[in-house]
């Protein structure tokens, strides 16, 4: 079986205006199981099978076309009111573990022209994941992401903005990758 490591979809989307937009305070959810949750106020949670995040209550849900990327489902998109700010979560099937998961997909978004700046070990709840931020210079977009593989399942929730505007939306990225929940 053949598997397609490219999570990244950030490439599949029109870019948004980087208007100015103070930064939401997003409160955090607790580290209770995704569906057990209380939803803060401002603030709706996405759900899919065996994941959850959390945007603000104003995002709306997007509906442009995913590329044909093989196994890979795009199982939600969301953007700002201002179309400053893209969220995206896809699912596909893998058979390894996260390291392995992380390190194939690190070469397919540098094949693609993607630049690795930083990456960090995370934990949620009792898995493994990553935290990948990069950047594709030839579009000017910048894009954090959270991997996580539970159930020979791959997760990747991807926060992006254009490249100029990076700085003043990163917080606001990092509190909605800190909301990702997989249940194993």
């Amino acid at each position: 079986m053949k598997h397609t490591y490219v999570l990244t979809l950030a490439l599949a989307f029109p870019l948004g205006t980087a208007e100015a937009n103070a930064p939401l305070n997003l409160p955090l959810l607790t580290t209770a199981p995704a569906l057990a949750q209380q939803v803060p106020e401002g603030v709706q949670v996405v759900r899919g099978d065996r994941w959850s995040f959390a945007i603000p209550q104003d995002w709306q849900a997007t509906q442009y076309a995913s590329p044909n990327i093989g196994n890979v489902s795009l199982v939600a998109q969301y953007e700002s009111p201002d179309g400053a700010i893209f969220v995206n979560m896809v699912t596909e099937p893998y058979p390894g573990d996260a390291t392995s998961y992380l390190e194939l997909n690190l070469q397919n978004m540098q094949t693609f022209g993607f630049v690795i700046h930083s990456q960090k070990p995370i934990m949620m709840g009792s898995l493994a994941g990553a935290e990948v931020e990069s950047s594709l210079p030839e579009i000017g977009i910048r894009v954090l992401q959270r991997f996580a593989i539970a159930n020979q399942t791959g997760y990747v929730l991807t926060c992006r903005t254009l490249e100029d505007a990076f700085s003043e939306y990163r917080s606001q990225c990092s509190q909605i990758l800190n909301t990702l929940q997989v249940n194993p």
